[in-house]
């Protein structure tokens, strides 16, 4: 699976999700997410992550902490080989890419290219 983040103007992130029935503010990566794809982004505006929910060679891993009120704490320790030691939440709109709280998510940064092929949802 493909998902796609921007950053506008503002400083913002946000998930694309073109099937996303609801509010564009719900979209907003915050809460450690946002720095997260700063840290991955390397200064860009659009990063496109493959993500897995089985391990996979070559790919990070986020584990989530626990579940909250409203979403789930994750933490990933390593990205590319690099201890980052970073915590964030994921809110509710993970269940409707996912349909549950995973507890492992692993991913892989792609190119600077947006991609918004989200055939699973």
């Amino acid at each position: 699976m493909i998902l796609t983040f921007e950053k506008e103007k503002n400083g913002n992130w946000y998930i694309v999700l073109p099937n996303w029935k609801g509010l564009k503010s719900q979209l907003q990566m915050v809460a450690g997410s946002d720095d997260f794809l700063d840290i991955i982004g390397k200064e860009r505006t659009i990063v496109s992550l493959d993500i897995s929910l089985s391990p996979l060679f070559g790919y990070n891993k986020a584990e989530m902490i626990r579940k909250v009120l409203y979403g789930a704490d994750y933490y990933i320790e390593e990205f590319e080989g690099k201890l980052i030691y970073h915590k964030f939440w994921l809110c509710p709109v993970t269940t409707f890419i996912f349909g549950d709280y995973p507890k492992e998510i692993y991913f892989k940064v792609l190119d600077n290219q947006k991609v918004e092929n989200i055939d699973e949802l």
